[in-house]
């Protein structure tokens, strides 16, 4: 049975300033608006506004349509997904419980409400940015109501809360990796801090019932019992917990605990997920040990990114291990080198994403690291078309 949390709606409802950011840095949004008409800024621009041209034309995403599955609560309301890797039981004539194939994903997956998630993401990201750029309103406008369609409006809204994330079928249990699933708000935040700058009707009133909405999913996050499990997990799901704390606890004017969660996540991910060698010692256990790797540097790297922009620094050694972690992986960009792990996944795809770190490390974080912007120039520098190009070069 779901256990009854009570929410305090904390946050404080004053003016988010024109400056706040998790990751976009607006004086740098302001000088790539200055500069579209140059590359690579012109063809990530036409890029964007293509893009979004193609979600003005489709319908709003809720967690609640074509609902093929119904979380045991009963409440469409609620989010649901599967355990990527978890899959029928053959030897079962129901197939349950289901079973763990570590790093093979289940189709099943993609049917639940987890890719719903990142779709609404990313249309609400790509609408705010091509309104900014182009100062055309009528994408804000659709990436106001997509806003709401996810959080607020009566038929449409999610509850917050992620009880039913990650299930495994034939297991009753609730599954403490379902909070990873709420990293996928992360990247909602600084659409969210750009779009106070949108003058509507109604639309500051909705956006403080948005930020209500984080602080409820705050506090189930860090008081559920999933939540409580999960800041315990040694590997890249609990350094996906940190970085929502903070994240959310930055978003909710919760500032006070941000070094809090700062000095955890040094002790508990860097200190601890990172050898002497630079191995990070649970992701190499995976079946897509590579991935995993590259994939928790990301998580990493955006949660000191966060915490960078707050003022927020790792300590000497704390900067040196996890720049050795990446030191550890950068060889592998080079195809004629074999990684000393199992590893099913494209490679490919892993060392692009590689390159893409180095090339935030250089540009956002350290721009001492020139050696870091030279191997992702090598080995995988963007497209002109890349919309990051105007978010972070």
């Amino acid at each position: 049975m779901k256990k009854i949390i009570v929410i305090l709606f904390t946050c404080i409802l004053a003016p988010i300033a024109a400056s706040a950011q998790l990751y976009w840095n607006h004086a740098n949004l302001r000088r790539v608006k200055s500069q579209l008409d140059v590359q690579p800024y012109n063809s990530a621009y036409l890029a964007l506004i293509k893009k979004a041209d193609v979600y003005l034309t489709e319908p709003h995403l809720s967690v609640v349509d074509d609902k093929e599955h119904i979380p045991a609560s009963g409440d469409i309301h609620d989010y649901m997904s599967i355990a990527r890797y978890a899959w029928p039981d053959t030897t079962k004539t129901d197939g349950l419980p289901y079973i763990e194939r570590d790093g093979y994903t289940n189709p099943e997956y993609y049917t639940y409400d987890r890719e719903v998630l990142l779709k609404m993401v990313d249309r609400v990201k790509t609408l705010t940015l091509a309104w900014y750029f182009s100062n055309n309103r009528m994408y804000a406008s659709a990436a106001v109501e997509q806003i709401r369609v996810w959080f607020l409006s009566k038929n449409t809204y999610m509850n917050p809360n992620m009880y039913y994330g990650q299930v495994v079928k034939g297991y009753s249990s609730l599954n403490a990796t379902g909070v990873l699933d709420g990293a996928g708000f992360v990247d909602l935040i600084d659409a969210l801090y750009l779009l106070d700058n949108y003058r509507s009707w109604g639309w500051h009133r909705d956006l403080r019932r948005v930020q209500k909405w984080f602080t409820a999913f705050l506090n189930w996050i860090e008081t559920s019992d999933q939540g409580i499990r999960e800041s315990k997990a040694r590997d890249n799901t609990g350094t996906a917990y940190d970085l929502q704390r903070l994240a959310y606890n930055i978003y909710c004017r919760q500032d006070d605990k941000a070094q809090e969660i700062f000095n955890g996540f040094v002790e508990n991910r860097i200190n601890k997920q990172i050898n002497a060698q630079g191995v990070q010692v649970e992701e190499v256990k995976r079946t897509s040990s590579f991935g995993y790797s590259v994939s928790n540097i990301t998580v990493m790297m955006n949660f000191i990114t966060i915490a960078h922009n707050q003022g927020l620094e790792l300590n000497p050694v704390a900067q040196t291990l996890f720049y050795k972690a990446i030191d550890y992986l950068i060889p592998y960009l080079d195809e004629s080198k074999k990684w000393p792990y199992q590893e099913i996944a494209n490679m490919k795809y892993y060392r692009n994403r590689l390159c893409f770190e180095l090339f935030r490390i250089s540009t956002c974080l350290d721009k001492s690291k020139l050696e870091y912007l030279k191997k992702y120039e090598l080995y995988g520098k963007m497209s002109e078309n890349d919309i990051n190009n105007l978010l972070y070069y």
